[in-house]
């Protein structure tokens, strides 16, 4: 349960510090997603499984980020 919470923070951080970076959702939640998706292949080579509960926490963590970070960019940023 740790672990998922730990990949759910891991992932809300990422993407509000990619949206700090680029303001077009698109780039953000393609590097999110690529990053997130790299992460688990990568864990095959380092003696551990890809687990479908990670990328679940992974992409919840994405998805909130992108919510919760349009929402704070709308508020606190003026074009």
């Amino acid at each position: 349960m740790l672990e998922l919470i730990g990949h759910f923070i891991m992932l809300l951080v990422l993407t509000f510090l990619l949206m700090a970076v680029f303001r077009e959702v698109g780039h953000v939640l393609i590097l999110a997603v690529t990053y997130a998706f790299l992460t688990e292949v990568l864990q095959v080579y380092f003696g551990r499984g890809g687990d479908l509960y990670d990328v679940a926490a992974n992409v919840l963590g994405i998805g909130v980020g992108l919510v919760v970070g349009s929402y704070l960019q709308k508020v606190y940023i003026t074009n």
